[in-house]
């Protein structure tokens, strides 16, 4: 909770210092309904705040910049941007708390995403923020981002890893509303031993205000490094897009056999009012409407991720989502997804009870805002 007020101390003392521009502050406010009708299990349902997301920033292009955003929905901050960084023409560098450059999914941000939420794979098997130092570097017809980091400013344990990640995208075609979109991406972390990775997975929604999974490894002892590789296609033509990505992570472990877990996506959207996609070279963001009725988007996506090998049996789980989307303005939308979920072949618990198989269909309902 200290971690903001010394962060702004230090930051208005650096404004004159590196003339940085004044603060712009924004925010984004999502409240959803959630109804889970599942087989076996019953998670708390209902309205939810996904997100209340404060946000301040101040860039000099080219020059030196600054971003501090927080989440506050679920009764306790969290960082989710929180760095420093300097521009010019083709390069960027940073230091601080941001997102690892593994996943196309993962890089997106939650107010950006076509449906509700990212698919299982990309949540379950990639980071989300971490403090490092990053640099990333415009090339002719592509884009290199590298990060070196340890662990999450939101962590509040005594691990110390070490992690190096590097994202190479390229674009073949990149002309107007026509966009080809290619990467490959790794990551290799050195974990001390006092960390035991766990990796669980949401069935694509958010029940219980997050806290329901119905996959979950557990802790995995003596992991003494991981290996991350991605890969991710995707393209767009009109106000057609799709993307897929395969994501594969490998543990290391002392004194006991490694083991890999993966998982896959396909997803596609198309604006039924003909809007193309905004693409900033590392992602696909916002909708923009055209018209004064806004913009209506249908999309739809599968997703599989396995979480079992060897001695661990974390679950297996399929999911498709169907979607129906309106763009009301720019910073107004609203959501519908129904999400079809299926677990199985795990030994996972739910308070105590052993989950076994189990089928759910959920809808979500979200309204967006933006500030």
């Amino acid at each position: 909770m200290l971690r903001l007020p010394v962060f702004l101390i230090l930051l208005m003392v650096a404004l004159p210092t590196l003339a940085l521009p004044p603060p712009e502050f924004s925010a984004r406010v999502q409240l959803e309904h959630i109804d889970y009708d599942g087989d076996r299990r019953s998670p708390r349902d209902g309205f939810f705040w996904r997100a209340i997301r404060l946000s301040m920033s101040g860039q000099n292009e080219p020059g030196w910049g600054y971003k501090a955003e927080y989440d506050v929905a679920y009764g306790h901050v969290d960082a989710e941007n929180l760095y420093v960084r300097y521009l010019d023409s083709r390069n960027e560098w940073s230091l601080g708390e941001r997102k690892v450059p593994l996943g196309m999914a993962r890089l997106t941000s939650a107010g950006r995403l076509t449906l509700a939420e990212r698919p299982a794979p990309i949540e379950s098997l990639t980071d989300s923020t971490r403090f490092g130092f990053w640099i990333a570097r415009e090339l002719e017809q592509g884009l290199l981002q590298t990060m070196l980091y340890s662990r999450s400013i939101n962590d509040s344990g005594n691990a110390r890893p070490l992690g190096l990640a590097a994202r190479m995208v390229l674009n073949p075609l990149r002309d107007g509303d026509r966009i080809i979109h290619l990467a490959t991406a790794a990551a290799y972390e050195d974990l001390d031993r006092r960390a035991d990775p766990s990796y669980s997975a949401r069935p694509e929604a958010r029940p219980d205000r997050g806290g329901f999974r119905l996959l979950n490894t557990g802790s995995i002892q003596n992991v003494s490094n991981t290996f991350s590789g991605g890969l991710e296609a995707a393209f767009q033509v009109g106000a057609l897009t799709t993307q897929a990505e395969y994501i594969r992570v490998q543990l290391d472990r002392r004194r006991a056999s490694n083991l890999a877990f993966d998982g896959w996506y396909l997803e596609s959207s198309y604006r039924l009012t003909g809007e193309a996609m905004s693409y900033d070279g590392s992602s696909f963001r916002d909708v923009i409407p055209h018209g004064a009725h806004g913009a209506w988007e249908i999309a739809a996506r599968y997703s599989r991720l396995d979480l079992n090998d060897g001695d661990i049996r974390g679950g297996r789980q399929d999911a498709v989502t169907l979607a129906l989307n309106w763009y009301a303005t720019e910073r107004v939308r609203f959501y519908a997804n129904v999400v079809e979920v299926r677990a199985r072949d795990g030994d996972v618990e739910i308070d105590g009870l052993p989950v076994g198989r189990e089928s759910a269909r959920i809808a979500v309902l979200r309204t967006q805002v933006g500030f």
